[in-house]
């Protein structure tokens, strides 16, 4: 017989596959016995949404190989005194072209917070469970936000007497997401967008976009000298949008033609910029993401790759600042033999 828990997320996964309206999913959630439970449906839907978004984003990392969901249904119900089943395995590829397993615990930091606090029993069942399975155990936890993702074994959380915390701050130094490919693209350079609109809204056009002031969007080029430009395409256009600042520096009214600079720099990790261009499609709001479809996602990261080429972005290794037993465990078994694991040792 289903528990509580568990009827919650089926509660969950059927109001996103089948788009339930408010008064079929109220008296479903009639069907949950206990109090408190139903009561804080929103902060458990909240939680089977991050764990939606870890599993679409992180799916498209260049070194994962596999995520599936583990079955939460543990039996013989005692079986929860001693045991946690974490919420995913992953398979990731390692430098040697060997494949390693990872369980991943799926953690949501709200909004106003910027803390994640742990209690000890709740990690103690799950080092149990790892232990038993002999695979390590990495907590991904969502920091809302900054709608940012990061990995981080437990020896990176500051130990308290009943707990276990650690800082958005500590978290993104502290990061191991590297070892599934999760690299960090700098943009440094100057980029300069140049951008041709029609006042005919009728007009034939590949772009989505239209600027309140010119009009429809026709064409798009970028550059890095001001000199040579290449044609930015209508999706690497949205991911410019999402977390470039552009500044208007000409306007040519004869061709309704305008260029662009951002000046600053940006740095980003490759799932930032797939939940940032995400957002900027209305693909991905409030926390939720509403699209479910793989090749959509491909497509955002073949987009993401392209543009990093055309803007000539650093691709860098954010590697962890602080030497723990499982983050050194985590960092050799995916960079042995490499230059890689002998930058971290130097740190």
């Amino acid at each position: 017989m289903k528990n509580e828990i568990q009827k919650m997320k089926i509660i969950y996964e059927s109001s996103e596959a089948f788009k339930l309206s408010s008064d079929v999913m109220n008296t479903m959630l009639e069907g949950i016995s206990d109090e408190k439970i139903r009561n804080n449906a929103e902060r458990f839907f909240s939680g089977y949404s991050s764990e939606s978004i870890f599993q679409m984003v992180y799916s498209q990392l260049p070194w994962v190989k596999l995520i599936h969901e583990l079955g939460q249904e543990q039996y013989p119900d005692t079986s929860k005194q001693n045991f946690q089943v974490p919420d995913f395995m992953l398979y990731y590829e390692s430098s040697q072209n060997k494949v390693f397993p990872l369980l991943i615990e799926v953690k949501t930091v709200d909004l106003d917070k910027k803390t994640l606090i742990l209690k000890k029993y709740q990690y103690e069942v799950l080092r149990a469970y790892s232990e038993i399975s002999q695979i390590p155990l990495v907590f991904a936890i969502f920091w809302k936000k900054y709608n940012y993702w990061t990995l981080n074994p437990i020896d990176c959380f500051e130990e308290k007497s009943s707990q276990y915390k650690i800082s958005v701050e500590e978290a993104m130094k502290n990061d191991v997401s590297i070892i599934l490919g999760d690299f960090t693209y700098i943009f440094d350079k100057s980029i300069f967008r140049r951008a041709r609109f029609s006042k005919d809204a009728d007009i034939e056009s590949s772009y989505i976009s239209s600027h309140e002031k010119y009009g429809r969007t026709v064409k798009e080029e970028i550059s890095l000298d001001n000199k040579v430009y290449v044609d930015l395409l209508n999706m690497e256009s949205a991911l410019l949008d999402s977390f470039l600042d552009m500044e208007e520096v000409a306007y040519s009214p004869q061709d309704n033609q305008i260029v662009e600079i951002s000046k600053k720099v940006y740095v980003k990790k490759i799932s930032n910029l797939i939940l940032n261009w995400l957002e900027k499609l209305q693909c991905y709001k409030n926390g939720k993401l509403d699209i479910y479809s793989e090749d959509v996602l491909k497509v955002v990261i073949n987009v993401i790759f392209g543009f990093r080429q055309k803007t000539n972005a650093t691709k860098s290794y954010l590697l962890p600042i602080k030497r723990t037993d499982l983050v050194d465990t985590l960092m050799i078994q995916a960079f042995k033999g490499t230059w890689v694991l002998d930058r971290y040792k130097e740190k």
